[in-house]
């Protein structure tokens, strides 16, 4: 094998993992694009104006970047922008990758700050001044590229974020300009809803390339969700609520209409909407219990607050990804303890019923039911002090949870109806109630959808059944939880682990302290790896009908199933009967009682 190590590398070079660099060829794409911005850097950059919160004095720094990657946006989609108020979304795009970017950034640059006060290198009378000063010198294309020199993996990270949100974006506006008859026809009633004015990404997790849900808006006020993947699952879990509302005697569920494209999907968007009296709580917890049936014989996953919206007396599940999700694939995760078996394949793997996530001083109950507003964090998250001065620094704190869109609500007094977020549902709308003082309404709920599916077994799972339709679509696996990945993605910023690849893949490679079992483990951990390289949640994807799995770039992984998805769900439904929703509604009533404040 070459002894890459011997020969002189490129700045690029320096910022790639030790797995990239034994395969390295020609400079990967960013390195492209991080030379495009670095042009854009002025020779003499001017000190910003105005208050500097958090990050956002940094952001005059990695201007460069962001006005790159809109630039970008701009070329892709020249022929498609007269139903667009590009300017606009342009505008809003390039404030939410400064704040990316200032994130990826702020630890190093801080250090950076420190480095220069205590060497006497800014000027200024007073902190904030020097703060400016700063700002202004590394601002500057020498400054920039220095800054980039030393800190190879920085430059990189900031490359491929502003490069990917680019990527990212336009295709969100190339698909739109191609779907916009169908989604008109089927989403918005035969009409157009005018201009895009407004494109906003969600918050959660970024996968291939920083690829994420995104809301739309257009002029009329019509709103849109995009989905950068595949919708087939959803699709084919509408057409089991059809099956189950044209059966059950209980309230019927609402379905979520969705427009499928190749590999991305439309949806409607589901307002949060409050109840028109507080007589439709209880039908809501009633359907809620119906739901968890069917995410408890579907083996569904990851219901938690964020993948339900409350609208009105009707809880939609707006997410259904983590249909027939396997065990846990973590070694360490399956200890031979029958009780714990016996959990982890009960109802309360699914999500929805009250979880709690515990911190050293606070617990938080982030399930479907959970949500609540005014409670803390369990967990500090960075922030930083003295922002804006020459003294700035990182601090941690213990952030209030906002609560989310899950809970249903009564509409206060001379106040809208709708909400799109959590502030807006906190401003427009009284306090909710207590989901514990619902759970007769949510045990009948579930036990009646249980005995609808339980009886209808041989309609469900044999060959010509409704499940078999799932057999080929694509759904996500979620091997580790989001929070650990996100909280690696973080703390691998820290400058230690910016100035060359092998510093980072040292705090990366924490995760194979706890390895995947089974034959597939090694190449698992190897994708997990290359993902939060791309800076990604990393993504698993596979088929109910197949004993493989996916990595995000479409790498097929065989044999780290156990066994199919389709075969796991037909055992347990032919095995639902009185004994188990005895012991299924005990967890449900148990976890009720155990939900904070009860």
């Amino acid at each position: 094998m070459t002894d890459v190590c011997a020969r002189p590398r490129a700045w690029w070079q320096r910022a790639l993992s030790e797995d990239e660099l034994e395969v390295a060829g020609d400079a990967p794409c960013w390195t492209a694009f991080a030379a495009e911005a670095l042009e854009k850097a002025p020779p003499c950059a001017r000190a910003p104006e105005g208050a500097l919160l958090g990050t956002t004095g940094f952001e005059t720094i990695l201007a460069p970047f962001a006005a790159a990657s809109a630039e970008r946006v701009r070329c892709a989609t020249a022929g498609v922008d007269d139903a667009l108020d590009m300017a606009a979304i342009l505008d809003a795009f390039t404030q939410r990758l400064a704040a990316t970017l200032g994130g990826l950034a702020a630890r190093t640059l801080v250090l950076e700050l420190n480095v220069a006060r205590v060497t006497g290198r800014l000027a200024g009378e007073t902190s904030a001044a020097r703060f400016r000063d700063f700002v202004r010198q590394t601002a500057s294309r020498d400054g920039l590229a220095a800054l980039l020199d030393e800190y190879a993996v920085l430059g990189r990270l900031l490359a491929q974020a502003a490069l990917h949100a680019a990527d990212a974006l336009a295709e969100v506006l190339l698909r739109l300009a191609a779907d916009r008859t169908r989604l008109a026809a089927d989403l918005f009633a035969g009409r157009d809803p005018g201009l895009l004015v407004e494109l906003r990404t969600a918050a959660g997790d970024g996968h291939r390339h920083g690829r994420a849900v995104a809301l739309l808006r257009f002029a009329d006020g019509s709103r849109l969700v995009y989905k950068p993947r595949s919708l087939a699952a959803h699709r084919h879990f509408n057409e089991l609520l059809a099956w189950f509302n044209a059966r059950t005697a209980g309230p019927a569920l609402r379905a979520v209409a969705v427009v499928e494209g190749d590999g991305y999907g439309w949806a409607e968007f589901i307002p949060h909407r409050p109840c028109a009296d507080a007589g439709e709580f209880e039908g809501f917890y009633e359907r809620q219990g119906a739901l968890l049936a069917l995410m408890y014989a579907l083996d569904g996953t990851d219901l938690h607050f964020e993948n339900l919206i409350a609208c009105g007396g009707e809880p939609v599940l707006v997410d259904v990804e983590t249909l027939f999700h396997p065990p846990t694939l973590l070694a360490a995760d399956t200890p031979p303890d029958p009780a714990w078996r016996a959990l982890e394949s009960s109802v309360d793997r699914v999500g929805l019923l009250p979880r709690l996530f515990l911190g050293e001083e606070s617990a938080l109950d982030l399930s479907g039911l959970g949500g609540d507003p005014g409670r803390h964090w369990p967990i500090e998250t960075v922030a930083w002090a003295e922002a804006g001065t020459d003294a700035m620094r990182l601090v941690r704190e213990r952030r209030t949870f906002e609560s989310g869109l899950n809970r249903p609500v009564l509409a206060a007094a001379a106040r809208g109806t709708d909400a799109t977020s959590a502030a807006e549902s906190a401003a427009a709308y009284g306090p909710g109630p207590e989901p514990a003082d619902f759970t007769e309404a949510f045990v009948a709920g579930f036990r009646a959808a249980y005995r609808t599916i339980a009886a209808a077994a041989e309609e469900l799972t044999g060959p010509a059944g409704l499940l078999h339709r799932f057999a080929k679509d694509e759904i996500r696996i979620v091997l580790r939880g989001t929070h650990v990945y996100a909280t690696l993605l973080e703390e691998s910023t820290h400058p230690d682990c910016l100035r060359a690849g092998a510093d980072r893949d040292g705090l990366l490679a924490w995760l194979r302290e706890s390895p995947f079992g089974g034959p597939g483990g090694r190449l698992l951990e190897a994708a997990e790896q290359a993902d939060l390289w791309n800076g990604d949640v990393p993504l698993f994807t596979a088929r109910p009908g197949a004993a493989a799995v996916w990595s995000a770039d479409g790498t097929l992984i065989p044999g780290a199933l156990a066994e199919t998805g389709l075969d796991r769900v037909r055992r347990k439904i032919a095995a639902m009967g009185g004994a188990d929703l005895h012991d299924q509604e005990w967890i449900v009533r148990a976890s009720f009682a155990a939900r904070p404040g009860t």
